[in-house]
């Protein structure tokens, strides 16, 4: 008679408990469940776009911190009258969703079968079609405080002085006079008369000052190079001929519409800065067509006019949250 009513009381306990058990845990759930997606916000690496987090921390790939991309949703009504909002603006067109610069006036599905995205009349995040030149790219906020994270700063797009260096090789033909071989690519920033600085190792890696005398118009076809003459400022009786030679030339090209090197990026062939528009706070890709490099400075051929503004790099943080505007439809 003991066990069996020993049982009948286990039962009577856990039917009164299981009840206000299940109540408790489905409380906790909601309530976990409120504080995520009440005011949720996103963070992702700017080098990782797909990694995505709803708070602060490192990149599981590659540890640089999270960014913030998406600002808190705001309150309950806020939400609830969003979609109303949404559904009042007119569409103005759609975009491909891995390329801004491809757009259709209708709805349409690019390679992969992704629905290309719509841009709305009152949408001021997204840019207008043909804005960003470069794919992949979009235009991005010129937020103060995030630019100065980046490092880079802002720079106008003037005239400079650029010095191309050119290296040099060849022999020692006697104790005071020197034979180089200069590419092809390299003959044009050459000329008689130049000043050069050559070390070899039997001076002892010593710098030797050499004027460049004479410079043939026969290109050899075998080597793709030139044969110059260097006389040197003096002699050198430790200087055996045959002996190895290298060194440097300095062409100076003036009042050049130039960059810094750091200003420009890549894209495949593309090569592109971001433009700054002071007035409405945006950065936008744009394509240049470089000439030449030197003291880290790079000449501009087209894409920008002198007395623009564009960022002067570092760029890679710039360009990886334009990478990510473009991810996430913006």
């Amino acid at each position: 008679m003991r066990t069996p009513l020993t049982l009948l009381m286990i039962l009577i306990a856990s039917a009164v408990s299981s009840p206000q058990t299940a109540h408790a845990e489905d409380s906790a759930n909601h309530s976990h469940e409120s504080d995520t997606k009440a005011g949720e916000e996103i963070y992702t690496c700017p080098m990782h776009p797909d990694v995505k987090s709803n708070k602060p921390g490192d990149c599981p790939i590659c540890h640089m911190k999270l960014v913030k991309i998406k600002k808190p949703s705001g309150d309950k009504g806020n939400q609830a009258s969003k979609p109303k909002t949404q559904s009042a603006k007119k569409v103005k067109f759609y975009r491909h969703p891995m390329n801004p610069s491809v757009t259709s006036s209708a709805p349409a599905k690019d390679e992969m079968g992704m629905d290309y995205i719509p841009v709305y009349e009152t949408d001021s995040s997204v840019p207008e079609a043909g804005l960003s030149e470069v794919p992949m790219r979009s235009q991005i906020s010129l937020d103060a405080a995030q630019f100065r994270l980046s490092g880079a700063k802002l720079t106008k797009v003037e005239r400079r002085d650029l010095v191309v260096t050119v290296p040099v090789s060849g022999r020692a033909a006697s104790s005071s006079r020197v034979v180089l071989q200069i590419p092809e690519r390299d003959v044009g920033f050459l000329q008689p008369g130049m000043e050069l600085e050559l070390t070899s190792p039997a001076t002892q890696s010593e710098t030797m000052k050499g004027r460049l005398i004479r410079l043939d118009y026969v290109l050899d076809p075998m080597t793709r190079t030139v044969r110059a003459e260097v006389q040197l400022s003096k002699g050198y009786p430790q200087l055996r001929n045959e002996s190895s030679v290298q060194g440097i030339a300095l062409k100076k090209f003036s009042s050049v519409l130039a960059v810094p090197e750091g200003a420009i990026l890549t894209n495949g062939p593309l090569t592109y800065v971001f433009l700054a528009d002071i007035e409405k706070s945006i950065l936008i890709p744009k394509k240049v067509m470089l000439g030449k490099k030197g003291n880290e400075i790079v000449e501009i051929l087209g894409g920008l006019s002198e007395g623009q503004v564009i960022s002067s790099g570092p760029n890679f943080l710039l360009d990886s949250e334009s990478r990510i505007q473009v991810s996430h439809g913006q």
